[in-house]
């Protein structure tokens, strides 16, 4: 693990992997995303979308329990399950900025999604509508990996007291 450890790290010391929720989301696992925690199911990603998944998302899809975290604690939706509608089989790809970025999830309320930014191995994450992208006045883009930190980092404060 290079690019999610220190999440993973984070969310095994304070035991999110255990809990119930999470536990039971992993019987919910989408097949597609099942598909590619292995080596065949990213190959073909990549043929179908013409570009290499970057290594923080192949981390991140080798580890289900990541995925049942961020689909447990955020508000959105990273199984990308209805009502989340597109042409073919999930991740889609949005073009935003002239440039290819990966569909990880959605909001279920507003329908905006979050991508990635593909051709970079930690790629930056952002949001916006399918066709245009959202600017996000409050600071710069983060990368995946510290996205997906700041979310595990970020879950502790909600649930103390």
């Amino acid at each position: 693990m290079k690019y999610l450890q220190r999440a993973l790290a984070v969310a095994e010391e304070r035991g999110y992997f255990n809990a119930p929720e999470l536990l039971r989301l992993q019987e919910e696992v989408p097949e597609w995303l099942r598909a590619l925690a292995h080596e065949d199911g990213l190959a073909k990603l990549e043929a179908r979308i013409g570009l290499p998944v970057p290594g923080a998302l192949r981390e991140y899809y080798a580890c289900p329990q990541l995925a049942c975290f961020l689909e447990a604690s955020m508000d959105g939706e990273v199984f990308l399950k209805d009502p989340y509608v597109a042409d073919g089989e999930p991740p889609q790809v949005v073009n935003w900025w002239g440039r290819p970025h990966l569909a990880i999830a959605f909001h279920g309320h507003s329908g905006m999604i979050c991508a990635v930014r593909l051709g970079e191995e930690d790629p930056l994450v952002f949001w916006g509508f399918e066709d245009e992208p959202y600017e996000d006045k409050r600071g710069p883009p983060l990368s995946f990996s510290e996205w997906v930190f700041r979310h595990v980092d970020n879950h502790k404060a909600r649930l103390d007291p």
